[in-house]
């Protein structure tokens, strides 16, 4: 096979032509240049003619014998436009052939089939400075795997994995207003490599099916050209035939209709009688990307026990930044595909990995591959390797350490002091003088020193231990706490967590920004909390809190003069007679069919299409030290995001809380709900745009709330607003609260402006708001805010 195998370039005027395509003639098996000009493909036989195409430039035909001379092509401009071949003078013939595949569909598409298959998938990327230079190989992964796939459920085990790509460590972001739970933060804690492709769940490029949605890439579904929608999107151009296996090949070429849609372009071959795709070649609309320039997709199938099925699969992608060009390629080859019956006993287990998959040594890859490495991937292997080696070393992890632990006059002012032991795998750190300076404290300026102590083990458990110290120079008053958590089960995401000390917190979160931080919403906690939190079965969580708490009244703490200024009348702190309370907290919440990943002794959460299903149960207890507060209330929620096709995402978050007693309560036990910000647009699933003041409740509530974001569905089909990015969004709320028989009502409309600040992806919205409330006088107002992205749950935070 290697014998056969041909690397080369393509170009015109010395520079390479990106995405060109290279196809074997009277053959449907070709391959597709890499961003730089750059290509490999498997032949047939040495005598094999080579034929290169790329749009704008003349077709050139080659054997493969006179190619492997030079391993250079140049191709000459074309300012011909050639007409498309059609058969009949009312029926393109295009159009029919793809209404033949769109009929067949199900026999062809193979993911209608139970079967295994082995995949081997090599990713690369490089980076091309801004300055010309060399091209710098950022990152580097192959893999050879186990496939499954049983009634529409993946499953693949890695058998072999060679990772020399950068990391990024998981960056939250979210704008609700409730403190993070540990099921956000354990949930939410990963880390991802900077290539595509790295699992089977990354891609599900399924063109028979009629919407294709690959969160990595795009936050809508692109519309395909051989599902049900094809009419609608695409023109189809036939551009004549070849034999293949004495069967007529058929090339179509697949244009859009809409230019600002999000759909693919590019070249198929159809296979003559059974009308199933042999290839195809399609790029994606670019515009519509989250993060890519230039995104290509290459698919060939093969017969396999008288079924089509993915033989080789190409991905060519391009970007760029501030920092210089990146490059990207994948390259996966499917084999020894197996049409049995496939027993999935966890069908919800997407990928995990065997034992010895990451210490596979050369002999066995040397096996594995369906292609021969680069010298440059070579080259970038045996230095990755080198290094690894080194950096392991204890000698080397040390002599880091010591170059890390050196304090600048920069670290106590701005970033903090770090020290950091690699090969005991502990860090610790002092936080800087920006974070210890508080000059909006209670009463004035305070002055916070607090840090950090981190131990991870070998087995990846990890001890977490933090500090804080606040003193007050105008009441003269110390609040100190500290908190411990242990991670002592990272696939259950089992984590036990202590903490105590003295406060000063706030009441709700729940409150305008007129009043969050306003005296009236503080009081000082002095308070024991012992929380455990872990994962019971699959999907469903479980988290139990004690707390005990002293509640103090600022009463009688000296206020400064600037929030006396700035919030008036709100700065009254409340006013009660100190008091203890003791409370137990229970919170379950269950996702249905949870898909996941098993690596190693972590387990890492993979989005899914269902809800997620909360029940939670509070109950103050009196006469325990002498606690006074006696309630119970129980809440249940569900929450869930929907990917409604080429429509865009719906979004809801739905509450209903009861108190089943009150015996004895005070203002802190009460529930909220945020009052409005006048012309500022908050967190929609959270909070209501136009309810007024700040409510409260201590009986029953239902809640309920919508957004509805159509990714361009509208906006793509109205004249002069097509060419624009903005973005159309419809959303509501619900709100009945049983103590006053408050009811409120809102639905509002926008439009939204995505833009890129850095590597941060952002909108910014203006929505018009209309409402209907029988306890506020507001009925409509405009609203402006800003929604952020977040690249590792490839989530908008509303």
């Amino acid at each position: 096979m290697f014998s056969q195998e041909i690397s080369g370039f393509v170009n015109s005027d010395n520079t390479g032509i990106p995405f060109a395509s290279v196809y074997i003639a009277n053959s449907s098996k070709g391959v597709i240049c890499n961003s730089k000009g750059e290509f490999t493909i498997l032949l047939n036989s040495i005598h094999d003619t080579l034929i290169f195409s790329a749009v704008g430039y003349k077709n050139f035909k080659i054997k493969a014998s006179d190619f492997k001379k030079t391993n250079l092509v140049t191709l000459s401009p074309s300012m011909e436009e050639l007409n498309p071949v059609i058969i009949g003078s009312k029926n393109n013939f295009g159009e029919r052939l793809v209404e033949l595949v769109v009929q067949n569909r199900k026999n062809n598409n193979p993911q209608n089939s139970d079967y295994s298959a082995n995949l081997y998938t090599k990713s690369t990327l490089e980076k091309e400075p801004i300055i010309k230079g060399d091209s710098i190989k950022l990152s580097f992964i192959e893999k050879y795997s186990s496939i499954k796939h049983s009634s529409g459920h993946w499953q693949e085990t890695k058998i072999g994995i060679k990772d020399l790509s950068l990391k990024q460590n998981s960056r939250f972001m979210n704008f609700e207003f409730s403190p993070k739970s540990p099921r956000r933060q354990l949930l939410n804690d990963k880390n991802k490599s900077d290539l595509f492709y790295t699992n089977i769940s990354d891609g599900n490029f399924n063109f028979y099916k009629k919407t294709i949605l690959v969160p990595k890439l795009a936050q809508t579904s692109y519309i395909s050209p051989f599902g049900t929608l094809h009419k609608t999107s695409y023109q189809f151009d036939y551009l004549g035939y070849h034999l293949e296996n004495q069967k007529k090949i058929h090339k179509i070429k697949v244009v859009p209709k809409r230019p600002y849609e999000s759909t693919f372009s590019g070249i198929a071959l159809i296979e003559d009688s059974t009308w199933a795709i042999v290839s195809l070649e399609f790029d994606m609309k670019g515009s519509n990307l989250h993060k890519y320039k230039k995104f290509k997709i290459y698919q060939h199938f093969v017969h396999q026990e008288n079924k089509m099925v993915l033989d080789e699969q190409q991905f060519i992608f391009y970007y760029q930044n501030i920092t210089g060009k990146y490059h990207g390629a994948v390259f996966s080859k499917f084999s020894e595909y197996n049409f049995e019956s496939q027993n999935l006993r966890k069908k919800n287990l997407v990928i995990q990995s065997v034992d010895s998959a990451e210490n596979r040594p050369p002999q066995f890859w040397e096996n594995k591959r369906s292609l021969k490495l680069s010298k440059k991937e070579n080259e970038f292997i045996e230095t990755s390797d080198s290094i690894r080696k080194i950096e392991q070393s204890e000698k080397y992890q040390k002599f880091q350490d010591h170059l890390k632990n050196k304090v600048s006059v920069w670290d106590v002012l701005l970033s903090g002091i770090d020290h950091f032991n690699t090969p005991k795998k502990y860090k610790w750190r002092i936080r800087p003088l920006i974070e210890q300076v508080r000059v909006f404290g209670i009463g004035g300026y305070r002055h916070n020193l607090g840090g950090n102590y981190i131990q991870t083990f070998k087995n990846k458990n990890k001890l977490n231990l933090s500090g804080t110290l606040n003193y007050g120079f105008r009441n003269n008053d110390i609040v100190a706490d500290a908190a411990i958590s242990y991670i002592y089960s990272p696939k259950h995401f089992a984590q036990f967590s202590i903490s105590g000390g003295s406060k000063y917190q706030l009441l709700t979160f729940y409150q305008n920004l007129s009043n969050i931080f306003s005296r009236s919403n503080f009081v000082k906690n002095n308070y024991l909390k012992v929380g455990h939190f872990f994962e019971v079965i699959n999907g469903v969580f479980l988290e139990t809190n004690l707390e005990y708490l002293q509640r103090k009244s600022l009463a009688e703490i000296q206020l400064s003069q600037w929030s006396q200024n700035l919030f008036g009348s709100n700065n009254t702190p409340q006013n009660f007679v100190d008091y203890n309370e003791f409370k137990i907290y229970l919170a379950l919440s269950f996702v249905p069919f949870q898909k996941y990943e098993i690596n190693g002794r972590k387990k890492i959460i993979i989005n899914g299409k269902w809800p997620t299903i909360h029940f939670k149960w509070i109950q103050g207890i009196p006469d325990i030290g002498n606690a006074k507060i006696n309630y119970q209330q129980i809440k249940f929620g569900i929450e869930q995001s929907i990917k409604l096709s080429v429509l865009g995402t719906s979004k809801y978050n739905s509450w209903y809380g009861r108190y089943l007693h009150s015996n004895s309560v005070e203002y802190p036990n009460y529930t909220f709900f945020r009052g409005t910000d006048p012309y500022l647009f908050s967190h929609p699933l959270y909070t209501f745009q136009l309810l007024g003041e700040t409510r409260n409740s201590l009986e029953s509530y239902i809640r309920f709330n919508y957004i509805h974001h159509y990714h361009g569905a509208l906006s793509k089909k109205i004249p002069i607003i097509n060419r624009t990015k903005l973005e159309f969004v419809s959303g509501a709320g619900v709100l009945y609260i049983n103590d006053n028989k408050l009811t409120h009502s809102e639905i509002f409309n926008g439009i939204e402006l995505p833009f890129k600040a850095g590597k941060t992806k952002l909108k910014l919205g203006a929505y018009y708001v209309n409402a209907y409330s029988n306890y506020s006088d507001l009925s409509n107002m405009f609203k402006f805010g800003l929604n952020v992205f977040n690249p590792f749950t490839n989530k908008w935070a509303f």
